[in-house]
């Protein structure tokens, strides 16, 4: 897992399953073997997978930012997971995928927060 959660840090793709993964680390079960063994498969499949930054023509006039989060997709704890990412023209800059802290009592709160 410390391998996967130092790999996330530069694919986005997979931030989001290895931070499920590390959530049930102390106690991992059948499912849980069965998700990092797919997330293996998906990585051996994209290995060649690159950070290409391709030369852009004008300088961007602004930074894009995109974020979206989920309402209570964890049963357990019903709390809210944000993810995003900050683009500097055609340049991703930075990304995240984090777990809220409270619980939302609607999609809209979950989106504010």
């Amino acid at each position: 897992m410390g391998r996967l959660i130092y790999l996330s840090l530069d694919r986005y793709d997979i931030q989001y399953c290895v931070r499920v993964l590390a959530q049930t680390l102390s106690t991992p079960r059948r499912l849980d073997m069965l998700r990092l063994r797919h997330l293996v498969k998906y990585l051996i499949g994209t290995k060649d997978f690159v950070w290409f930054f391709e030369f852009q023509e004008e300088e961007p006039k602004n930074f894009i930012g995109y974020s979206d989060s989920d309402w209570a997709e964890d049963p357990a704890t019903r709390k809210s997971v944000s993810s995003g990412f900050i683009q500097w023209g055609k340049h991703v800059l930075e990304h995240f995928c984090s777990g809220q802290q409270v619980v939302a009592l609607s999609s809209g709160e979950a989106e504010f927060y």
